[in-house]
């Protein structure tokens, strides 16, 4: 890396969406541009950017507004997925070594559709060596996700995270899980979970390598975090909102560029294991 550097983008991200991820030594990003189409960029040792191209283009799905996306480093390659609203439901794509990008992947051709699954809003993964593991927020109280896609490419069906962990009894008191974030630490699955909810609750839980769960757990209850509110949840203050872009101030005032606000999460290699670098 060689610090913080203009990218150049062909339109302005569609309201800050964007997700990077590491992939060998050099660094991913995906956005959603003004039209609502998926991007990626690379960047290069000299520490210039490509030129952005369109995530998988071909296909059926190519011309959809996608709501959230997500980007994780798998096996050595690039795997992304995107909330696309208009068929309710997540798509899947990866790139491949030859630099081509494999059809749009409907999620739930392979999983099947949940009970409780309503409309998706936000998608995390992160990457556990050839493996893929993603949740999925819908807009339900008791809506959240689990899946895995295994090396050979079939995806596992969906695991409901609440039946699980219980956010309940975490201190969930009825508003909508709005965000969440992924990463892979040491072998086990780490989720963050965001409420609506005026204090901008969050939840922590675990699926260790076994497929078992811990319980979650509020964080406010074990660090101090009350002046913190994620951009776009009740009790916001412009001054919390400058705050948190102040890393990315060198994306303003660029032509055709916005201030992105800080990935939700963060992920990375450790010993060999693959993670996902960041979620919007």
């Amino acid at each position: 890396m060689h610090g913080l550097a203009p990218v150049r983008v062909a339109s302005k991200p569609t309201r800050n969406y964007f997700a990077a991820a590491a992939v060998g030594t050099h660094v991913r990003l995906v956005y959603i541009d003004t039209n609502g189409r998926l991007m990626h960029t690379m960047e290069q040792s000299d520490g210039s950017w490509t030129v952005p191209g369109q995530v998988a283009p071909g296909g059926a799905y190519r011309n959809d507004w996608f709501e959230s996306l997500s980007a994780a480093s798998v096996g050595g390659g690039l795997q992304v997925a995107a909330v696309d609203q208009i068929h309710r439901t997540v798509l899947h794509t990866a790139l491949g070594a030859n630099g081509r990008w494999t059809p749009w992947s409907n999620l739930l051709s392979w999983t099947g559709t949940p009970h409780h699954w309503g409309m998706p809003i936000r998608v995390a993964m992160a990457g556990f060596g050839s493996s893929l593991q993603m949740v999925v927020l819908t807009n339900g109280q008791v809506a959240q996700y689990h899946t895995i896609r295994s090396p050979n490419g079939r995806w596992s069906t969906w695991d409901d995270i609440n039946a699980r962990v219980d956010f309940n009894r975490a201190g969930f008191n009825g508003t909508v899980l709005q965000e969440v974030t992924a990463v892979n630490v040491a072998g086990d699955l780490q989720l963050v979970f965001a409420s609506v909810d005026d204090r901008g609750t969050l939840f922590h839980t675990m699926r260790y390598a076994n497929g078992a769960w811990t319980r979650a757990t509020l964080v406010q209850h074990y660090t101090n975090i009350s002046a913190w509110r994620p951009d776009g949840v009740a009790g916001s203050s412009d001054r919390d909102a400058a705050g948190a872009q102040a890393p990315f101030a060198r994306f303003r005032g660029m032509p055709g560029t916005a201030a992105p606000h800080p990935p939700a999460g963060h992920g990375g290699n450790d010993a060999g294991r693959d993670g996902e670098a960041g979620v919007c």
